[in-house]
């Protein structure tokens, strides 16, 4: 999978901004999505957020509990 953005089936390291918390995340399709696994599903707010995105982009996700910033930390 090229690392110079993110695409289906990236490996992909985000910080949360407000909790400053890191997390590996790997874009899948919907029937392989597993929060717990670390795998998101393409088609989610955050999966389809980050595709197309850079080391260093940031993305702004509409949650239940209100908005969260991600950075893209690096590309798997």
């Amino acid at each position: 999978v090229p690392k110079d953005s993110i695409r289906f089936a990236s490996r992909v390291l985000v910080e949360n901004l407000d909790s400053e918390e890191e997390m590996e995340y790997m874009i899948v399709g919907p029937e392989e999505a597993d929060i717990k696994a670390g795998k998101i599903s393409v088609s989610s707010p955050l999966g389809s957020a980050m595709i197309g995105k850079e080391p260093g982009d940031e993305v702004v996700v509409q949650a239940p509990g209100g908005k969260r910033v991600y950075e893209i930390i690096d590309i798997l």
